[in-house]
């Protein structure tokens, strides 16, 4: 059968090429090759208008960096790995940590904006409602963007698990098949999320969202991860002997099916009883079978003979996990989590149950680098924590979120100063109005010199929820002291996005960003810059202060600049330690561009 729109597309092809040798001025030119672009692009998958963000225009004329806060510094224990929250906007922290982490992630976790059109979504600093013509466009510009910078960090065994609900999974999972790769989708898990949802108008109740696994290349490995037992299953193990094993049951020593010849017995117990061969046979040798009952591990006294599995022996929890995820918590088990972390009540809207993050990170290897990079409340760290001390596990975490404030928290805050009077019933005649002034705030100098006070900062998801969580279930204490837990051994740092200029005046920019470098170092190696067990060193007189000190013996690690003037006396001496060059991809690409 003929391609109709391939005939179309041919015969519109074959009129623009007679256009050309009519019209061969360059604007012509210009716009006709523009047009034949256009009808040659894909012809399958998916297709939507690309919107630029302030982070694709702020990059033309900035660099991104990371600064630390070294006040928000946990170490329980300088001698492991630094784990990291990222303060900033995500698609700021990728493009960094593209420069420290590309190939090395071995499990990213993310929870998204689901684009409900109900004031979930962000974009530009502008909630994006039902109402907004090119919603799905923009969430598939954003989402499209971060995903393609995230494929680039996953090891080659990388595994990568995206929460998502019935508004965006089709859209999602084109996203993915395009970026990763048809083949390269391993399961969708779904999750039900709640027992009893919301009745809907016009439609079934929903009460499942989804988790879209993929890996980075046909190499991946997954660990199996089971489901608890059934309290039916438990009821099982009731039996007793009181020889210290333990509860157990019998379990049938009859083989289901296939049998061989050397399955095939009558076996006799060391009592001289006779028991006939199944019809299908045993399911096991005569030697084992033997050995069990020297061992104590069979039953004699039924009619069937049978093995004693006893409860403490099992080799997992239950059954393996299938795509039905209908024994995790429910979601407003996330919120009991949270509120009981920090203390507060209504702090952030539906956050993950630790559980349901869990079981995706245990998929993944034990001594995983685990990405979330829209961490919202901060399970993910929890999550990852609570995995490593159930299984030994030596996993770390880095964490990106942005310090956006809730519309509800945005609103109070402008209310309480004045600004504007408090919102009017939803769906009243005063509504409308009330939006419009609230809108022309937003574009007043005093809403933007307000935004940026330390006050309103610190009702932003960062300051107020994130590090918050974070710190307190490493440290086990929460913000006004009281004691949540006994804490884990682990350490955070905390990172803030920020801009510096690439064409700075009366000064080389390779000056400006070597005060960024030590921030790049320590993400790439989730380690601290302390200058005494790890150092840096940057121009000549730091070289000759470092060749000069006393102790040098606690020294291990040194990154230098490959800029420094180095004598051969004094390579000999750096030579001692574990010696390494700044890695050119942090800034040598826009030190490149200048000429530097």
């Amino acid at each position: 059968m003929a391609n109709i729109s391939k005939l179309k597309r041919d015969k519109m092809l074959s009129f623009l090429k007679k256009l050309k040798e009519m019209h061969n001025d360059d604007e012509s030119l210009i716009a006709i090759n523009e047009i034949e672009n256009h009808l040659n692009e894909k012809k399958y998958g998916l297709v939507w208008e690309e919107h630029e963000e302030n982070v694709d225009f702020m990059l033309r004329d900035n660099i991104p960096v990371f600064v630390e806060n070294h006040d928000r510094e946990v170490i329980k224990d300088p001698e492991l790995p630094f784990n990291f929250l990222l303060e900033g906007d995500n698609l700021q922290s990728l493009y960094l940590l593209k420069k420290t982490h590309y190939n090395r992630v071995d499990v990213i976790y993310i929870d998204p904006p689901y684009n409900r059109g109900k004031n979930d979504f962000v974009y530009d600093d502008d909630f994006i409602d039902a109402n907004d013509t090119f919603r799905h466009s923009k969430w598939i510009s954003f989402m499209y963007k971060r995903l393609e910078l995230a494929r680039d960090l996953l090891t080659d065994k990388g595994l990568i698990f995206i929460s998502i609900d019935d508004n965006e999974v089709a859209t999602l999972k084109l996203i993915m098949d395009e970026i990763f790769g048809e083949d390269r989708f391993i399961n969708m898990f779904v999750w039900q999320r709640n027992s009893s949802g919301k009745t809907e108008k016009d439609k079934f109740t929903i009460n499942t969202e989804y988790v879209l696994l993929y890996a980075r290349s046909d190499n991946y490995e997954l660990n199996s991860v089971f489901k608890p037992l059934a309290e039916a299953t438990r009821k099982m193990y009731s039996k007793n002997d009181n020889d210290g094993r333990g509860p157990y049951r019998l379990y049938p020593l009859q083989k289901p099916k296939d049998p061989g010849p050397e399955t095939t017995y009558d076996y006799v117990d060391n009592n001289g009883k006779v028991w006939p061969c199944p019809p299908k046979g045993w399911r096991m040798k005569y030697e084992k079978l033997k050995a069990l009952e020297n061992d104590g591990r069979l039953c004699l006294d039924n009619d069937t003979l049978s093995e004693k599995a006893y409860w403490n022996e099992r080799d997992n929890e239950g059954k393996r996990v299938d795509t039905l995820w209908n024994d995790l918590p429910e979601n407003s088990v996330g919120s009991a989590e949270l509120e009981k972390v920090i203390g507060q009540q209504d702090v952030f809207n539906n956050p993950k149950p630790v559980d349901l993050i869990r079981r995706c990170i245990e998929i993944g290897p034990k001594n995983a680098i685990v990405l979330d990079f829209f961490a919202g409340s901060g399970t993910t760290a929890q999550a990852v924590l609570e995995s490593n001390l159930r299984d030994g596990g030596t996993r770390s975490f880095i964490l990106c979120t942005n310090n956006e404030v809730t519309d509800k928290k945005q609103v109070k805050y402008f209310v309480d100063k004045g600004y504007i009077t408090n919102p009017p019933k939803k769906g009243s005649k005063d509504e409308p109005e009330w939006k419009e002034k609230w809108k022309a705030l937003k574009a007043t100098p005093e809403y933007k010199k307000e935004v940026s006070t330390a006050e309103y900062q610190s009702l932003g998801i960062c300051n107020s929820v994130t590090f918050p969580r974070v710190k307190t279930v490493i440290a086990g204490i929460r913000d006004d002291g009281t004691v949540y837990s006994e804490g884990y051994v682990a350490n955070l740092k905390y990172f803030k996005c920020d801009w510096m200029n690439r064409y700075p005046e009366n000064e080389y920019l390779s000056n400006l960003l070597c005060a960024h470098i030590s921030e790049m170092v320590e993400l790439k190696t989730m380690a601290t810059i302390d200058q005494i067990k790890n150092c840096i060193i940057l121009n000549r007189a730091q070289l000759i202060e470092f060749i000069s000190r006393d102790d040098l013996k606690q020294c291990e690690n040194i990154w230098l600049n490959e800029r420094v003037l180095v004598r051969p006396d004094e390579m000999k001496v750096l030579r001692r330690f574990n010696l390494r060059y700044l890695p050119k991809e942090f800034f040598g690409q826009e030190l490149k561009e200048v000429a530097e």
